[in-house]
């Protein structure tokens, strides 16, 4: 016999009636409900997948799970370290509250997509969100709508392939960003793929073996590739459109594939940096000095005009637009 438990209230969490180590579960959390269903795996389940419930879809064990259906209020979440497997077959998730797909800490979740997959997140929430490792895989599609990030991984995020499209402040971050292949079109307010300190498992890196990457930028302080330490291309194809191509603290090498950058190939990669903040502020402007010369204050780099404080039209030089600095960056 399946055991029932009720919970009392507290801290304002009610738990309705539960069952056991499977089944659905109602929470009452400051008047508003959600709904928690503990998600069976393909080899548990008598029809091999599941259809998506509104509100939580719990996995709490490894294993593979397929999904499918739609739901405009809910999410997918990884409570485990185990191994997990996560087929998306042709469904739709909306999440106002969290990520769409959120996943644990430690946690090692492959997502492999079947058919065309839609996730939409508001609120400020990332589309698909992992506190360890996450994959991406499969012959499917996969177009996110998020708030904040669109995939992202605080350890490593394995891009091996798939059709991803990605609209939000940020498309793909991790601390180490792997690309091998798939098609990606990233459009961001913020960085379009970003490297940052977020586990002491890897190294800050933004890797590019293959794919074919196009990645669209908005106006201001943004980059399409950023990373708080290096760059590696090996291959693919990576074209980008905005304002600044490359931001990197440490070194970028361009060893092979092709790079494109505002329409124009190139063989080179070129930093930038913004011209606000201290270094802004000693050099009028963000433009690395000429080695020799001092720059005179007040006054501009050569062949540009000092900023007036207001912001440029038709995509003219400000103090607030990113430069180019240099690095040595050749193709090797």
């Amino acid at each position: 016999m399946k055991k029932q438990t009720l919970a009392a209230i507290i801290g304002g969490v009610v738990l309705a009636i539960g069952v056991a180590g499977a089944g659905t579960y109602l929470i009452i959390k400051n008047n508003t409900a959600e709904q928690t269903t503990i998600v069976s795996s393909d080899s548990s389940s008598s029809s091999g997948s599941t259809t998506l419930a509104e509100g939580k879809n719990k996995i709490t064990s490894g294993g593979t799970y397929t999904f499918t259906g739609s739901i405009s209020s809910g999410k997918i979440t990884v409570d485990t370290t185990e191994a997990v497997t996560i087929i998306l077959d042709n469904v739709s998730i909306s999440s106002s509250d969290g990520a769409a797909i959120k996943c644990q800490a430690d946690s090692n979740v492959t997502i492999k997509l079947v058919g065309d997959n839609k996730i939409t997140a508001t609120n400020e929430n990332d589309g698909i969100n992992s506190e360890g490792d996450l994959t991406i895989t499969g012959d499917g599609s996969l177009t996110i709508s998020a708030a904040d990030d669109g995939i992202h991984a605080d350890g490593k995020l394995t891009i091996e392939s798939g059709n991803i499209t990605i609209t939000g402040a940020e498309g793909l971050e991790a601390t180490y960003v792997k690309i091998d292949g798939g098609t990606i079109n990233i459009t961001a307010s913020d960085d379009g793929i970003n490297a940052a300190a977020k586990s002491d498992k890897y190294s800050v890196l933004v890797e590019i073996n293959g794919g074919d990457i196009t990645i669209n930028m908005g106006q201001g302080d943004t980059d399409a590739i950023d990373s708080n330490d290096n760059i590696i291309i090996n291959g693919g194809t990576v074209n980008i459109t905005g304002q600044s191509a490359f931001d990197y603290d440490g070194t970028a090498t361009l060893n092979g594939g092709k790079l494109i950058v505002n329409g124009t190939e190139t063989t080179s990669i070129t930093n930038q940096f913004m011209g606000g903040g201290m270094m802004g502020g000693m050099m009028g402007g963000g433009q690395m000095p000429t080695e020799g010369t001092t720059p005179t204050e007040g006054t501009a780099p050569s062949g540009e005009t000092a900023p007036s404080g207001t912001a440029p039209s038709n995509g003219s030089t400000s103090g607030q637009q990113r430069q180019n600095r240099t690095r040595t960056t050749t193709t090797q």
